[in-house]
């Protein structure tokens, strides 16, 4: 997968989902994402974390969304995943050196 949006100015700041899908509220002219899983969710999140330093020189991101269960971008734990998504999130913080052991 390639990466190229970049900043238009200074007050951008990345994003990152877990799913979509809103097609119950948009019919024929929603969006569906497919494949989403714990495991493509950490890998886009690592690159989400760097990008969001090095490209948007920024110390956060936007994430979409806790329980979003509607349109399919949920973080919170359920029967399917557990609390796979929010360990995808720190196990990407800690990949990239966001995630201090020391403080949590």
């Amino acid at each position: 997968m390639e990466y190229k949006r970049k900043p238009t100015d200074e007050k951008r700041v990345p994003g990152a989902f877990s799913g979509w899908d809103n097609t119950p509220r948009k019919g024929k002219h929603g969006l569906v994402v497919r494949n989403a899983s714990p495991a493509l969710f950490e890998k886009y999140m690592e690159i989400q974390i760097r990008r969001a330093r090095e490209v948007y020189k920024k110390d956060m991101l936007f994430v979409v969304a806790w329980n979003e269960w509607a349109e399919g971008s949920m973080l919170e734990p359920d029967k399917a995943n557990g609390y796979g998504y929010l360990e995808d999130v720190r196990n990407a913080l800690m990949k990239t050196g966001e995630w201090e052991t020391d403080r949590h």
